[in-house]
């Protein structure tokens, strides 16, 4: 078949139709914002855990240049990241980073974490999605900040860490997780 045909072909058909939203696919018949984003999070944990598990333990303090994080200290950082934007939401504070970091206490972390912003996300609301009603509402840097702006931040901080720990299996030749959205 040329390409022409199957664009002819395709385009009969509505992208919506033969793609459907995670959230459609679930059974809801009216997604809202939230509910996608919620779909959305639960294969970034996923993928999280899949990239975290990819790397062998005794590389787990590598740091292909001295200025970076360690492997597992971006996924460390990033699981802090995750607690600290559910605390900003719910206006207490984050889950600690632990002081002694194996691939046990990491893992666990990360699991302790997501179940945190998990609780968190399970618990708003969608018409709670534009409030600015937060734990730094009168800070400079947060104040025009919506709840679906500090959701959209979880998801673009554990996203830019858990890249960099990509390249990090590249540098050690172990080929990544495939991607997943």
């Amino acid at each position: 078949m040329n390409r022409r045909h199957l664009i002819k072909t395709l385009g009969h058909f509505s992208p919506l139709a033969v793609i459907p939203s995670l959230s459609i696919a679930r059974g809801s018949t009216q997604p809202g914002w939230l509910q996608e984003f919620s779909a959305r999070w639960e294969v970034s944990e996923i993928y999280n855990r899949e990239v975290f598990t990819a790397m062998p333990e005794e590389f787990l303090d590598y740091e292909p240049v001295p200025e970076v994080m360690s492997f597992g200290k971006q996924f460390s950082h990033l699981s802090m990241g995750i607690s600290g934007y559910a605390s900003i939401i719910r206006g207490d504070d984050g889950l600690d980073e632990p002081a002694f970091m194996d691939g046990k206490v990491i893992f666990k972390y990360m699991e302790d974490c997501s179940a945190d912003f998990r609780n968190m996300l399970d618990g708003l609301e969608e018409e709670q999605l534009y409030s600015k009603e937060h734990k730094y509402k009168d800070e400079e840097m947060w104040k025009d900040l919506s709840i679906a702006d500090i959701l959209l931040l979880a998801y673009h901080h554990t996203a830019h860490h858990r890249g960099q720990a990509i390249v990090y299996l590249r540098l050690k030749g172990i080929e990544p997780p495939k991607y997943r959205f």
